[in-house]
């Protein structure tokens, strides 16, 4: 992944008091915050070939509807790295990460297509990766896999309120 300039100074006009982690922005933007799940029952991983399909197209599925094909995104990945200089996020981080720890990120520009991160959405899956998302530039709707489901952050409440009706049958058995 290539570091893209300017997206740091993007992300902080945008969301000013999060780093993209998606655990922290659901704190800050709970009401525009929407969880799903990659598999029927709430199943966390996947154990064979069609539960793997069955993931994969669920998560294009709500990450086109949220990002919309062809729209231009950050794709952004943090990994742990060392506390070896302060980030701009370090101070929120090292409330949540264990001693020593922070987040690295790294972004790139790419342009939505459905399928365009198949491999990355398993890798997540299988917790083979975690810390990725991927924002909008223009709507700066958020689609953040995890091992499990994606959290989906849309414009405002209502329509966080209509993808939740859309994907009722996705939605987490437990409320949250």
């Amino acid at each position: 992944m290539t570091n893209e300039p300017g997206w740091k100074t993007w992300w902080e006009q945008q969301f000013p008091d999060s780093p993209p982690v998606s655990f922290l922005l659901r704190q800050l933007y709970g009401e525009r915050w929407l969880r799903i799940h990659s598999l029927p029952s709430s199943k966390r991983y996947a154990e064979s070939e069609l539960e793997y399909e069955e993931l994969v197209r669920r998560h294009n599925i709500v990450a086109t509807e949220t990002l919309v094909e062809g729209s231009a995104c950050y794709l952004i990945h943090g990994f742990p790295v060392e506390e070896t200089e302060e980030n701009i996020w370090y101070e929120i981080l090292r409330e949540y990460l264990a001693d020593s720890v922070t987040l690295q990120f790294d972004a790139t520009e790419i342009v939505w297509k459905s399928g365009v991160i198949d491999q990355l959405i398993l890798d997540v899956a299988d917790d083979r990766t975690d810390y990725v998302l991927i924002v909008a530039r223009d709507s700066k709707r958020i689609y953040a896999p995890y091992d499990g489901g994606a959290d989906l952050f849309f414009a405002d409440e209502q329509e966080r309120n209509k993808r939740k009706e859309a994907y009722q049958e996705w939605l987490p058995s437990l409320p949250e």
